[in-house]
């Protein structure tokens, strides 16, 4: 069984700690003494087992919020999918009515309340697609910032692994540190319907410009013919 992250935010979103572990920081002064007798020069780009697995723990735990962020968008992702059908209908159903030409009172007055539900259903689903829009957004704003925070982590283990590997070798720090190896992180998973600049762009024929929404006199049951 996979075990839980060690660092549980925001209902199960993996973020890493601002500063190392004692566990760790005796993990990695035992891990820079033994490396330091094994690999003499600190002017060489290999990566050392201590370097492996500390990156692979690192890309573990960013894989774990990419896992995060589908299962939390998940939700809003066919949310949005069905509003997108629901629109489609609405649409046919509305052109219908705003074709008809209904010949008595009665008749216009009964199209008239149809329009007006349909513009209001409109207005519902405006307001769910902009809620799951800006949800979805903050959810990928809080990966984005878990995944820094593990890139800024493994800095922080890599960092303090080659200085105490520095230390036993009796090398220069600062030279030690400018060879600590490029670490790749795992990119966020991309989703585009939740970018920020998104958030105030309506669905397509959806808003107050749209053909889906008739002027006012398409609502007055007095115009047309009698």
């Amino acid at each position: 069984m996979k075990r839980p992250p060690e660092n549980v935010q925001h209902r199960g979103l993996p973020k890493a700690p601002t500063s190392i572990p004692w566990r760790w920081r005796l993990k990695l002064a035992r891990w820079g003494r033994r490396d330091a007798r094994q690999y003499k020069s600190l002017k060489d780009f290999t990566r050392t087992h201590a370097i492996i697995e500390i990156d692979n723990m690192i890309r573990s735990k960013q894989i774990d919020v990419n896992f995060w962020l589908e299962i939390e968008t998940r939700s809003l992702v066919l949310g949005n999918e069905r509003i997108a059908v629901d629109l489609q209908q609405l649409e046919h159903e509305l052109e219908e009515d705003l074709r008809r030409t209904d010949s008595t009172d009665r008749e216009r007055a009964r199209t008239a309340g149809r329009i007006a539900s349909a513009q209001q259903r409109l207005a519902n689903f405006e307001a769910q697609l902009r809620s799951n829009r800006q949800q979805g957004a903050s959810d990928r704003r809080m990966a984005e910032q878990a995944m820094q925070s593990f890139t800024a982590f493994r800095e922080m283990m890599v960092s303090a692994y080659t200085r105490y590997r520095a230390l036993h070798a009796g090398g220069n720090i600062a030279a030690a540190q400018a060879e600590i190896p490029e670490f790749v992180p795992v990119p966020l998973t991309v989703l585009p319907q939740f970018d920020d600049e998104l958030l105030d762009i309506p669905q397509a024929g959806v808003g107050p410009r749209s053909h889906r929404r008739p002027a006012g006199d398409a609502l007055n049951p007095t115009n047309g013919a009698r």
